[in-house]
Protein backbone atom coordinates (compact mmCIF):
# COMPACT_ATOMS: atom_id res chain seq x y z
CA UNK A 1 0.00 0.00 0.00
CA UNK A 2 1.53 3.22 -1.10
CA UNK A 3 1.70 6.96 0.98
CA UNK A 4 -1.13 8.55 -0.70
CA UNK A 5 -3.36 5.08 0.13
CA UNK A 6 -2.38 5.03 3.89
CA UNK A 7 -3.17 7.96 4.35
CA UNK A 8 -6.53 7.78 2.78
CA UNK A 9 -7.36 4.75 4.72
CA UNK A 10 -6.02 6.79 8.06
CA UNK A 11 -8.46 9.09 7.50
CA UNK A 12 -11.42 6.86 6.81
CA UNK A 13 -11.20 5.05 9.74
CA UNK A 14 -10.01 7.88 12.18
CA UNK A 15 -12.00 8.25 15.07
CA UNK A 16 -15.11 10.24 15.06
CA UNK A 17 -16.95 11.78 18.45
CA UNK A 18 -20.77 12.35 18.78
CA UNK A 19 -22.88 14.61 21.89
CA UNK A 20 -24.64 12.01 23.52
CA UNK A 21 -26.20 14.57 26.06
CA UNK A 22 -28.35 13.70 28.85
CA UNK A 23 -31.14 11.14 26.63
CA UNK A 24 -30.08 7.89 28.78
CA UNK A 25 -30.43 8.90 31.71
CA UNK A 26 -33.70 10.41 30.52
CA UNK A 27 -34.49 6.76 29.24
CA UNK A 28 -33.37 5.29 32.82
CA UNK A 29 -35.82 8.00 34.81
CA UNK A 30 -38.66 6.99 32.35
CA UNK A 31 -38.27 3.23 31.96
CA UNK A 32 -36.55 2.03 35.56
CA UNK A 33 -34.91 -1.49 33.99
CA UNK A 34 -32.95 0.57 31.11
CA UNK A 35 -30.11 1.95 32.66
CA UNK A 36 -28.15 4.82 31.07
CA UNK A 37 -25.45 2.54 29.52
CA UNK A 38 -28.02 0.16 27.84
CA UNK A 39 -30.07 2.55 26.63
CA UNK A 40 -26.96 4.33 24.52
CA UNK A 41 -26.02 0.46 23.52
CA UNK A 42 -29.50 1.04 21.87
CA UNK A 43 -28.40 3.49 18.92
CA UNK A 44 -26.41 0.48 17.93
CA UNK A 45 -29.85 -1.44 17.47
CA UNK A 46 -31.33 1.96 16.05
CA UNK A 47 -28.77 2.36 13.79
CA UNK A 48 -29.19 -1.52 12.12
CA UNK A 49 -33.02 -0.93 11.39
CA UNK A 50 -32.63 2.82 10.61
CA UNK A 51 -30.49 2.15 7.69
CA UNK A 52 -31.69 1.63 4.25
CA UNK A 53 -31.59 -1.46 1.98
CA UNK A 54 -27.57 -2.73 2.50
CA UNK A 55 -27.24 -3.52 -0.95
CA UNK A 56 -23.26 -3.56 -1.04
CA UNK A 57 -21.20 -6.95 -1.52
CA UNK A 58 -18.32 -8.73 0.92
CA UNK A 59 -15.72 -11.55 0.16
CA UNK A 60 -15.93 -14.64 1.57
CA UNK A 61 -12.32 -15.17 1.58
CA UNK A 62 -9.83 -14.08 4.39
CA UNK A 63 -7.02 -12.19 4.51
CA UNK A 64 -4.15 -12.20 2.31
CA UNK A 65 -5.97 -14.13 -0.32
CA UNK A 66 -4.74 -13.49 -4.06
CA UNK A 67 -7.07 -11.32 -6.55
CA UNK A 68 -6.58 -14.16 -8.29
CA UNK A 69 -8.03 -16.76 -5.90
CA UNK A 70 -10.89 -14.11 -5.27
CA UNK A 71 -11.73 -13.70 -9.17
CA UNK A 72 -13.24 -17.39 -9.12
CA UNK A 73 -15.03 -17.14 -5.84
CA UNK A 74 -17.88 -14.65 -5.71
CA UNK A 75 -18.63 -12.18 -3.17
CA UNK A 76 -21.79 -12.30 -1.20
CA UNK A 77 -24.25 -10.03 0.13
CA UNK A 78 -22.60 -7.86 2.90
CA UNK A 79 -24.20 -8.92 6.36
CA UNK A 80 -24.42 -6.20 8.90
CA UNK A 81 -23.98 -7.65 12.66
CA UNK A 82 -24.62 -5.42 16.09
CA UNK A 83 -23.43 -6.52 18.94
CA UNK A 84 -23.22 -5.05 22.62
CA UNK A 85 -21.67 -5.82 25.70
CA UNK A 86 -23.19 -3.48 28.97
CA UNK A 87 -22.75 -0.30 27.45
CA UNK A 88 -20.41 -0.60 24.21
CA UNK A 89 -21.89 -1.00 20.86
CA UNK A 90 -20.52 -2.26 17.77
CA UNK A 91 -21.68 -2.64 14.15
CA UNK A 92 -19.43 -4.60 11.76
CA UNK A 93 -20.24 -5.32 8.15
CA UNK A 94 -18.71 -9.17 6.20
CA UNK A 95 -20.14 -12.20 5.40
CA UNK A 96 -19.86 -15.90 6.39
CA UNK A 97 -17.03 -18.41 4.61
CA UNK A 98 -18.72 -21.83 3.83
CA UNK A 99 -17.76 -22.95 7.65
CA UNK A 100 -19.36 -20.39 9.11
CA UNK A 101 -15.90 -18.49 9.47
CA UNK A 102 -16.79 -14.49 9.85
CA UNK A 103 -15.06 -12.17 7.28
CA UNK A 104 -15.39 -8.74 8.27
CA UNK A 105 -14.63 -5.96 6.25
CA UNK A 106 -15.06 -3.38 9.36
CA UNK A 107 -15.69 -3.27 12.57
CA UNK A 108 -17.35 0.38 14.43
CA UNK A 109 -16.97 0.25 18.03
CA UNK A 110 -18.42 2.62 20.17
CA UNK A 111 -17.01 4.17 23.56
CA UNK A 112 -19.18 6.03 25.66
CA UNK A 113 -16.82 8.91 27.72
CA UNK A 114 -19.02 11.86 29.67
CA UNK A 115 -21.90 13.08 27.60
CA UNK A 116 -19.86 12.05 24.19
CA UNK A 117 -19.23 9.14 22.47
CA UNK A 118 -16.54 7.82 20.42
CA UNK A 119 -17.14 5.84 17.18
CA UNK A 120 -13.46 4.33 16.35
CA UNK A 121 -12.36 2.05 13.89
CA UNK A 122 -10.43 -0.93 15.54
CA UNK A 123 -10.39 -3.63 12.65
CA UNK A 124 -10.87 -3.29 9.16
CA UNK A 125 -9.56 -4.89 5.89
CA UNK A 126 -8.14 -3.34 2.21
CA UNK A 127 -8.37 -5.45 -1.01
CA UNK A 128 -6.13 -3.60 -4.09
CA UNK A 129 -5.01 -1.01 -1.30
CA UNK A 130 -8.54 0.56 -0.87
CA UNK A 131 -10.80 0.32 1.97
CA UNK A 132 -13.33 -2.72 1.24
CA UNK A 133 -16.82 -1.26 1.20
CA UNK A 134 -15.50 2.66 2.66
CA UNK A 135 -19.16 4.23 1.21
CA UNK A 136 -20.67 1.87 3.23
CA UNK A 137 -18.65 2.63 5.98
CA UNK A 138 -19.11 6.28 5.97
CA UNK A 139 -22.87 5.69 5.59
CA UNK A 140 -23.46 3.23 8.80
CA UNK A 141 -21.22 5.56 10.80
CA UNK A 142 -22.66 8.81 9.82
CA UNK A 143 -26.06 6.94 11.02
CA UNK A 144 -24.61 5.54 14.59
CA UNK A 145 -23.24 9.08 15.37
CA UNK A 146 -27.16 10.60 14.40
CA UNK A 147 -28.69 7.66 16.68
CA UNK A 148 -25.85 8.44 19.43
CA UNK A 149 -26.92 11.86 19.48
CA UNK A 150 -30.61 11.50 19.85
CA UNK A 151 -33.29 9.14 21.66
CA UNK A 152 -34.42 6.02 20.34
CA UNK A 153 -38.02 5.85 19.27
CA UNK A 154 -38.99 3.65 22.09
CA UNK A 155 -42.32 2.63 23.97
CA UNK A 156 -43.10 0.22 27.35
CA UNK A 157 -46.30 -1.55 27.11
CA UNK A 158 -48.32 -4.01 29.36
CA UNK A 159 -48.02 -7.84 27.70
CA UNK A 160 -45.78 -9.85 26.07
CA UNK A 161 -44.21 -8.93 22.69
CA UNK A 162 -46.42 -9.06 19.33
CA UNK A 163 -44.20 -9.97 16.84
CA UNK A 164 -45.96 -12.99 14.53
CA UNK A 165 -48.32 -9.98 12.94
CA UNK A 166 -45.18 -8.60 11.48
CA UNK A 167 -43.78 -11.78 10.03
CA UNK A 168 -44.85 -11.86 6.62
CA UNK A 169 -43.95 -14.93 4.26
CA UNK A 170 -42.23 -14.24 0.79
CA UNK A 171 -39.35 -15.84 -0.98
CA UNK A 172 -35.83 -15.12 -0.78
CA UNK A 173 -35.66 -13.49 -3.79
CA UNK A 174 -31.70 -13.10 -3.97
CA UNK A 175 -28.41 -14.98 -4.12
CA UNK A 176 -25.46 -14.90 -2.55
CA UNK A 177 -26.59 -14.40 0.92
CA UNK A 178 -26.04 -15.67 3.85
CA UNK A 179 -29.08 -17.36 4.29
CA UNK A 180 -28.45 -19.92 0.97
CA UNK A 181 -27.63 -23.64 1.79
CA UNK A 182 -30.11 -23.23 4.85
CA UNK A 183 -32.26 -26.82 4.62
CA UNK A 184 -34.58 -28.26 7.15
CA UNK A 185 -34.24 -32.00 8.29
CA UNK A 186 -35.49 -35.05 7.32
CA UNK A 187 -40.06 -33.73 6.81
CA UNK A 188 -42.05 -36.81 8.14
CA UNK A 189 -44.07 -38.07 5.14
CA UNK A 190 -46.99 -39.07 7.90
CA UNK A 191 -47.52 -35.65 10.50
CA UNK A 192 -49.49 -38.21 12.37
CA UNK A 193 -47.85 -40.26 14.87
CA UNK A 194 -48.94 -42.19 17.49
CA UNK A 195 -47.01 -44.80 20.15
CA UNK A 196 -48.93 -46.53 22.78
CA UNK A 197 -46.14 -46.99 26.29
CA UNK A 198 -46.19 -48.44 29.63
CA UNK A 199 -45.39 -45.58 33.04
CA UNK A 200 -46.94 -46.93 35.72
CA UNK A 201 -45.56 -44.19 37.84
CA UNK A 202 -46.65 -41.58 35.75
CA UNK A 203 -48.05 -38.60 37.56
CA UNK A 204 -50.21 -36.69 34.29
CA UNK A 205 -50.92 -33.38 35.74
CA UNK A 206 -47.55 -33.12 37.59
CA UNK A 207 -45.67 -33.95 34.30
CA UNK A 208 -47.18 -31.77 32.56
CA UNK A 209 -47.26 -28.73 34.55
CA UNK A 210 -43.71 -28.56 33.93
CA UNK A 211 -43.75 -27.93 30.27
CA UNK A 212 -43.33 -24.85 28.23
CA UNK A 213 -46.71 -25.23 26.40
CA UNK A 214 -49.98 -24.58 27.04
CA UNK A 215 -52.33 -27.65 27.00
CA UNK A 216 -56.12 -28.46 27.95
CA UNK A 217 -58.43 -31.40 28.44
CA UNK A 218 -60.08 -33.21 25.56
CA UNK A 219 -62.04 -36.22 25.73
CA UNK A 220 -59.96 -37.13 28.86
CA UNK A 221 -56.43 -36.20 27.35
CA UNK A 222 -54.72 -33.84 28.10
CA UNK A 223 -53.92 -31.72 24.52
CA UNK A 224 -50.35 -29.33 24.74
CA UNK A 225 -49.97 -27.54 21.64
CA UNK A 226 -47.05 -27.42 20.20
CA UNK A 227 -46.45 -23.72 19.47
CA UNK A 228 -46.35 -20.98 22.70
CA UNK A 229 -48.37 -19.14 21.29
CA UNK A 230 -51.44 -21.74 22.05
CA UNK A 231 -52.47 -21.85 18.07
CA UNK A 232 -53.43 -25.83 17.58
CA UNK A 233 -53.36 -25.06 13.93
CA UNK A 234 -49.31 -24.80 14.59
CA UNK A 235 -49.65 -28.83 15.88
CA UNK A 236 -50.32 -30.35 18.84
CA UNK A 237 -49.63 -33.57 21.35
CA UNK A 238 -52.23 -35.43 22.87
CA UNK A 239 -51.22 -37.88 26.00
CA UNK A 240 -53.80 -39.90 27.81
CA UNK A 241 -54.11 -42.85 29.74
CA UNK A 242 -55.45 -45.76 27.75
CA UNK A 243 -55.63 -48.33 30.44
CA UNK A 244 -53.38 -49.44 33.99
CA UNK A 245 -50.49 -48.24 33.52
CA UNK A 246 -50.17 -47.54 29.72
CA UNK A 247 -50.38 -43.86 27.83
CA UNK A 248 -51.21 -43.17 24.26
CA UNK A 249 -48.99 -40.25 22.84
CA UNK A 250 -50.78 -38.89 19.62
CA UNK A 251 -48.27 -35.98 17.08
CA UNK A 252 -50.16 -33.72 14.73
CA UNK A 253 -48.44 -31.72 12.56
CA UNK A 254 -49.34 -27.91 11.49
CA UNK A 255 -51.29 -26.96 8.96
CA UNK A 256 -48.71 -25.16 7.07
CA UNK A 257 -46.51 -27.22 4.42
CA UNK A 258 -43.61 -24.69 4.53
CA UNK A 259 -40.61 -26.80 5.60
CA UNK A 260 -39.74 -24.41 8.13
CA UNK A 261 -42.75 -24.35 10.06
CA UNK A 262 -42.76 -28.07 9.98
CA UNK A 263 -39.13 -27.63 11.29
CA UNK A 264 -39.91 -26.16 14.56
CA UNK A 265 -42.94 -28.55 15.12
CA UNK A 266 -40.61 -31.33 15.02
CA UNK A 267 -38.08 -29.77 16.97
CA UNK A 268 -40.66 -29.14 19.98
CA UNK A 269 -42.28 -33.06 19.48
CA UNK A 270 -38.60 -33.97 19.52
CA UNK A 271 -38.14 -32.59 22.70
CA UNK A 272 -41.74 -33.15 24.24
CA UNK A 273 -40.76 -37.31 23.35
CA UNK A 274 -37.28 -37.03 25.17
CA UNK A 275 -39.17 -35.57 28.40
CA UNK A 276 -41.47 -38.14 28.18
CA UNK A 277 -39.09 -40.65 27.77
CA UNK A 278 -37.29 -39.70 30.71
CA UNK A 279 -39.87 -39.56 32.68
CA UNK A 280 -41.90 -43.04 31.49
CA UNK A 281 -38.21 -45.17 32.47
CA UNK A 282 -35.63 -46.54 30.85
CA UNK A 283 -37.27 -49.38 29.18
CA UNK A 284 -39.72 -47.71 27.84
CA UNK A 285 -37.48 -44.34 26.69
CA UNK A 286 -35.65 -47.01 24.51
CA UNK A 287 -38.90 -47.61 22.77
CA UNK A 288 -39.83 -43.93 22.66
CA UNK A 289 -36.18 -43.24 21.21
CA UNK A 290 -36.65 -45.82 18.43
CA UNK A 291 -39.77 -44.09 17.30
CA UNK A 292 -38.63 -40.67 17.22
CA UNK A 293 -35.66 -41.91 15.04
CA UNK A 294 -37.69 -43.87 12.74
CA UNK A 295 -41.02 -41.96 12.12
CA UNK A 296 -39.62 -37.93 12.65
CA UNK A 297 -35.26 -37.81 12.62
CA UNK A 298 -35.01 -39.69 9.53
CA UNK A 299 -31.66 -40.36 7.59
CA UNK A 300 -28.77 -37.55 8.33
CA UNK A 301 -28.54 -34.91 4.80
CA UNK A 302 -30.04 -37.28 3.02
CA UNK A 303 -33.88 -35.88 2.25
CA UNK A 304 -32.76 -32.30 3.57
CA UNK A 305 -35.37 -29.90 1.70
CA UNK A 306 -34.58 -26.15 1.76
CA UNK A 307 -35.34 -24.23 4.23
CA UNK A 308 -35.83 -20.65 2.02
CA UNK A 309 -35.44 -19.77 -1.71
CA UNK A 310 -37.04 -18.49 -4.27
CA UNK A 311 -39.42 -22.02 -4.91
CA UNK A 312 -39.13 -22.00 -1.29
CA UNK A 313 -41.40 -18.84 0.85
CA UNK A 314 -40.61 -18.81 4.62
CA UNK A 315 -41.84 -16.26 7.60
CA UNK A 316 -39.74 -13.31 7.60
CA UNK A 317 -39.08 -10.47 10.01
CA UNK A 318 -38.47 -7.52 7.67
CA UNK A 319 -37.15 -4.18 7.89
CA UNK A 320 -39.35 -1.37 7.51
CA UNK A 321 -41.69 1.90 8.88
CA UNK A 322 -43.85 -0.80 10.48
CA UNK A 323 -41.50 -2.49 12.07
CA UNK A 324 -41.86 -2.62 16.08
CA UNK A 325 -39.06 -4.83 17.72
CA UNK A 326 -38.47 -6.02 21.28
CA UNK A 327 -36.07 -5.02 22.45
CA UNK A 328 -36.58 -6.15 26.40
CA UNK A 329 -38.82 -7.78 27.80
CA UNK A 330 -39.52 -7.17 32.59
CA UNK A 331 -41.49 -10.34 33.96
CA UNK A 332 -42.12 -9.10 37.37
CA UNK A 333 -43.24 -12.11 39.62
CA UNK A 334 -42.49 -13.13 43.52
CA UNK A 335 -41.47 -16.85 42.11
CA UNK A 336 -38.03 -17.89 41.70
CA UNK A 337 -37.43 -18.51 38.05
CA UNK A 338 -34.59 -21.22 36.94
CA UNK A 339 -33.34 -18.74 34.19
CA UNK A 340 -31.24 -21.23 33.07
CA UNK A 341 -33.61 -23.53 32.56
CA UNK A 342 -35.78 -21.43 31.15
CA UNK A 343 -33.77 -20.09 28.45
CA UNK A 344 -33.34 -24.02 27.63
CA UNK A 345 -36.46 -24.82 27.15
CA UNK A 346 -37.44 -21.41 25.36
CA UNK A 347 -34.78 -22.93 22.70
CA UNK A 348 -37.07 -25.81 21.98
CA UNK A 349 -39.43 -23.86 20.46
CA UNK A 350 -36.52 -22.16 18.09
CA UNK A 351 -35.98 -24.27 15.09
CA UNK A 352 -32.82 -25.27 13.54
CA UNK A 353 -31.33 -24.91 10.16
CA UNK A 354 -28.95 -27.59 8.87
CA UNK A 355 -26.25 -27.47 6.20
CA UNK A 356 -23.02 -28.79 5.09
CA UNK A 357 -19.48 -27.76 4.51
CA UNK A 358 -16.27 -29.71 2.71
CA UNK A 359 -12.73 -28.60 1.10
CA UNK A 360 -11.13 -30.16 -1.28
CA UNK A 361 -10.88 -30.54 -5.15
CA UNK A 362 -11.08 -33.88 -5.75
CA UNK A 363 -14.93 -35.90 -5.34
CA UNK A 364 -13.51 -38.34 -2.79
CA UNK A 365 -11.41 -35.43 -0.84
CA UNK A 366 -14.05 -33.84 -0.24
CA UNK A 367 -16.60 -36.44 0.30
CA UNK A 368 -14.46 -37.47 3.34
CA UNK A 369 -13.75 -34.25 4.58
CA UNK A 370 -17.73 -33.35 4.77
CA UNK A 371 -18.64 -31.83 7.79
CA UNK A 372 -22.41 -31.96 8.87
CA UNK A 373 -23.26 -28.33 10.40
CA UNK A 374 -26.59 -26.50 12.02
CA UNK A 375 -27.42 -22.64 12.82
CA UNK A 376 -29.96 -22.98 16.04
CA UNK A 377 -30.01 -21.61 19.63
CA UNK A 378 -26.65 -21.94 21.68
CA UNK A 379 -25.65 -21.48 24.82
CA UNK A 380 -22.78 -19.10 25.06
CA UNK A 381 -19.85 -19.89 27.19
CA UNK A 382 -16.19 -18.83 28.32
CA UNK A 383 -14.00 -21.19 27.65
CA UNK A 384 -13.48 -23.60 29.25
CA UNK A 385 -17.11 -24.63 30.63
CA UNK A 386 -18.21 -21.05 32.04
CA UNK A 387 -22.13 -20.45 30.96
CA UNK A 388 -22.74 -17.11 30.65
CA UNK A 389 -26.42 -15.78 30.54
CA UNK A 390 -26.92 -15.46 26.91
CA UNK A 391 -29.13 -17.24 24.01
CA UNK A 392 -27.09 -16.86 20.45
CA UNK A 393 -28.59 -18.12 17.20
CA UNK A 394 -25.03 -19.14 16.04
CA UNK A 395 -23.50 -22.34 13.47
CA UNK A 396 -22.39 -25.19 15.10
CA UNK A 397 -21.14 -28.58 14.55
CA UNK A 398 -24.58 -30.89 13.90
CA UNK A 399 -25.50 -33.04 16.68
CA UNK A 400 -28.14 -34.49 15.35
CA UNK A 401 -30.28 -33.82 18.86
CA UNK A 402 -32.77 -31.65 19.82
CA UNK A 403 -29.83 -30.14 22.39
CA UNK A 404 -28.65 -26.36 23.47
CA UNK A 405 -25.18 -26.49 21.91
CA UNK A 406 -22.89 -24.60 23.71
CA UNK A 407 -20.46 -21.45 21.52
CA UNK A 408 -18.09 -19.49 22.21
CA UNK A 409 -17.84 -15.26 21.55
CA UNK A 410 -16.20 -16.38 18.18
CA UNK A 411 -19.06 -17.95 16.98
CA UNK A 412 -21.79 -16.31 14.42
CA UNK A 413 -24.36 -13.62 16.49
CA UNK A 414 -27.27 -13.93 14.15
CA UNK A 415 -29.29 -12.63 17.19
CA UNK A 416 -28.58 -13.03 20.80
CA UNK A 417 -30.84 -12.63 23.83
CA UNK A 418 -29.63 -12.10 27.47
CA UNK A 419 -31.68 -13.11 30.52
CA UNK A 420 -30.93 -11.47 33.62
CA UNK A 421 -32.35 -10.70 37.38
CA UNK A 422 -32.74 -7.22 38.31
CA UNK A 423 -32.45 -5.61 41.43
CA UNK A 424 -33.91 -2.21 42.35
CA UNK A 425 -35.55 -0.33 42.33
CA UNK A 426 -37.27 -2.43 39.22
CA UNK A 427 -36.59 -6.58 41.30
CA UNK A 428 -37.52 -9.20 38.75
CA UNK A 429 -36.82 -10.50 35.29
CA UNK A 430 -35.40 -9.18 32.09
CA UNK A 431 -34.66 -10.60 28.99
CA UNK A 432 -32.82 -7.98 26.59
CA UNK A 433 -31.62 -8.55 23.14
CA UNK A 434 -28.04 -7.98 22.52
CA UNK A 435 -27.15 -8.62 19.61
CA UNK A 436 -29.06 -8.50 15.63
CA UNK A 437 -28.09 -8.70 12.41
CA UNK A 438 -29.32 -8.35 8.62
CA UNK A 439 -28.99 -8.90 5.03
CA UNK A 440 -30.65 -6.75 2.77
CA UNK A 441 -34.00 -5.54 4.19
CA UNK A 442 -34.31 -9.05 6.10
CA UNK A 443 -33.60 -9.60 10.08
CA UNK A 444 -31.69 -12.52 10.54
CA UNK A 445 -33.85 -15.75 11.13
CA UNK A 446 -36.09 -13.43 13.17
CA UNK A 447 -39.41 -15.93 12.91
CA UNK A 448 -36.79 -17.68 15.11
CA UNK A 449 -36.69 -14.76 17.60
CA UNK A 450 -40.32 -14.43 17.23
CA UNK A 451 -40.46 -17.43 18.45
CA UNK A 452 -38.07 -17.55 20.97
CA UNK A 453 -39.22 -14.44 23.05
CA UNK A 454 -43.13 -15.82 22.91
CA UNK A 455 -41.85 -19.26 24.38
CA UNK A 456 -40.39 -17.47 27.38
CA UNK A 457 -43.59 -15.24 28.34
CA UNK A 458 -45.65 -19.10 27.86
CA UNK A 459 -42.77 -20.29 30.39
CA UNK A 460 -42.75 -17.92 33.15
CA UNK A 461 -47.08 -17.49 33.11
CA UNK A 462 -46.26 -21.65 32.68
CA UNK A 463 -44.70 -20.65 36.52
CA UNK A 464 -46.53 -17.97 37.35
CA UNK A 465 -50.11 -17.43 35.49
CA UNK A 466 -50.41 -13.90 37.41
CA UNK A 467 -46.76 -12.46 36.57
CA UNK A 468 -46.71 -9.28 35.29
CA UNK A 469 -45.20 -8.82 31.95
CA UNK A 470 -44.10 -5.30 30.27
CA UNK A 471 -42.02 -4.68 26.75
CA UNK A 472 -40.01 -2.07 25.51
CA UNK A 473 -40.39 -1.78 22.03
CA UNK A 474 -37.90 0.23 19.47
CA UNK A 475 -39.46 1.36 15.95
CA UNK A 476 -37.78 3.54 13.03
CA UNK A 477 -36.04 7.26 14.09
CA UNK A 478 -38.84 9.37 12.56
CA UNK A 479 -41.95 6.11 12.86
CA UNK A 480 -45.69 6.91 14.05
CA UNK A 481 -45.91 3.52 14.84
CA UNK A 482 -47.02 2.92 18.50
Amino acid sequence: MGYFERRATQQAVAPVTAHVGDWPQTVYDEIGFVTPGAALSMAGLATLIDLPSIRSESSPLGEGRSHMVAEFVAAMKSHLVYESVGSAPSLALGTYAAGGTWRGDWRIAVKAAGGSAQMEVPQYRTQNDELVNEQELTKVRAALKSACSRRPTVTLEDGAPDLGSQLVTVPLGASATVFDNDYCGHQPDLMRAELTFKAPGLELERFLDGLAFRHDGEGGNRVVWLAPDGDPAKGSARIGQVGDGSWRLRLRGPESEQPIDIERWKHRALALCNRIAVKAGREEAVELARFVSTSMQGPPHTDWVPAWDDRTPAPQLIVNDNLRLPVAIRFRTPAALPLLTLAARAAESVAVRRRVSTRGMRGSTREQNLQLLARGPALLIQPPDTRLPFIRYSGYVDAHEPTLMPVDGSSAPFWEVQFAATGEPAPGYLLTVTGLSRTLDVIAYGAELTAYLDAWASLVRTVDPDAKISTLYLARSGSTVS
